[in-house]
């Protein structure tokens, strides 16, 4: 029984090792041209580092990627992309990318302005309530290691002086 326990789960491991094998390093968002007399548009993204990149054009005319702005360096993650096209015949979009481990979000939107900027969607306010820090203080206003303010007496601080031994 033990035995049949153990090919079971060697067979599982093996096969959960081709899926995340197959997953592949990158995925591909594809903006349609809104128009005829529009290029579309292919994102790539890296799914571990987040980082995009854009091509626009067909064939010839897609000559090389160019790196979408990042406001700030994204540390390593499950990142993914999404497409929201508005259907307006205007060329309008934005891509959604998240990262799954954290919950972040950020969005990028076109129409033909370049270059992009990721712009990051807040966490909602029970993510991000922690206790606040408490203020600074300044070195001399912080505690002797008896308790008493380098400013104060003993006797301001409400503690009576020890009598001598």
């Amino acid at each position: 029984m033990k035995l049949l326990i153990l090919i079971a789960a060697t067979i599982s491991l093996i096969f959960a090792g081709m899926s995340a094998a197959a997953a592949g390093s990158y995925e591909f968002v594809v903006v349609p041209p809104a128009t005829g007399s529009m290029n579309p548009a292919i994102f790539r993204i890296n799914v571990a580092t987040g980082q995009v990149v854009s091509v626009w054009g067909w064939g010839a005319d897609a000559k090389a990627y160019a790196p979408v702005v990042e406001p700030a360096p994204l540390p390593v993650g499950d990142y993914h992309m999404s497409l929201v096209e508005a259907l307006d015949q205007k060329g309008n979009w934005e891509i959604v990318r998240y990262e799954t481990q954290s919950g972040r979000t950020w969005s990028l939107t076109g129409g033909g302005n370049a270059p992009f900027t990721w712009a990051e969607t807040a966490p909602p306010p029970s993510e991000t309530a922690a206790a606040p820090a408490p203020p600074p203080v300044a070195p001399s206003q912080a505690p002797a290691p008896n308790g008493i303010a380098p400013t104060q007496s003993p006797s301001q601080n409400g503690v009576a002086p020890r009598p001598a031994q």
